[in-house]
């Protein structure tokens, strides 16, 4: 995965703030950095990239770009701000807009979509995108929508594109329009 703060620098976070910033706690300013930084990213690219952050094991946000301005606490606290926020966007997004994001998130995956796809259907990846914080309920949408997603890409990606209807960002099979009803 592509660190979304790699070619974001300091210099030019500081020239988009201003010279002289008001003042601020280090917190709001590693938050308004990591806002900043992945502001242009679909909310999919965003919530693989701060999911990413989070140790597994631990809990814990971190990021090496990150760390060289800010201390691990505000990190962490940051990103899961930033985390908890991404994940509801996405919730609230219905799944002809989830489908288009995820599609987009799959283009950039040079070669082996197919196989990447399997992958994450067999060892539930996805699971992992989950914040910490988020409900029983929240996890049941997300997981039952991702799902749903997965499924009909995996089987309808390779389907002839005649039979695909164009969307936002590229196409979606007639499945999915009559499962949301747009059919």
């Amino acid at each position: 995965m592509v660190n979304a703060l790699g070619s974001f620098s300091l210099d030019r976070f500081q020239r988009r703030r201003g010279a002289n910033p008001p003042c601020q706690s280090e917190q709001q300013t590693c938050a308004d950095f990591l806002k900043l930084a992945l502001a242009s990213s679909p909310t999919f690219h965003k919530l693989v990239y701060l999911a990413g952050m989070k140790d597994q094991t631990t809990g814990h946000y971190r990021d090496t770009t990150l760390a060289l301005m800010f201390n691990g606490e505000e990190i962490d606290r940051a990103a899961r701000e930033q985390h908890e926020q991404t994940f509801s966007g996405w919730l609230c997004l219905n799944l002809l807009q989830q489908m288009a994001d995820l599609t987009s998130y799959l283009a950039h995956i040079q070669s082996g979509q197919r196989d990447a796809l399997r992958s994450w259907i067999e060892s539930k990846w996805y699971e992992q995108l989950l914040p910490n914080s988020a409900r029983p309920a929240e996890r049941m949408l997300f997981i039952g929508d991702f799902e749903i997603l997965l499924h009909l890409i995996y089987t309808d990606t390779w389907v002839p594109a005649v039979e695909r209807t164009p969307c936002r960002d590229g196409y979606v099979s007639g499945k999915l329009l009559a499962l949301c009803g747009q059919a």
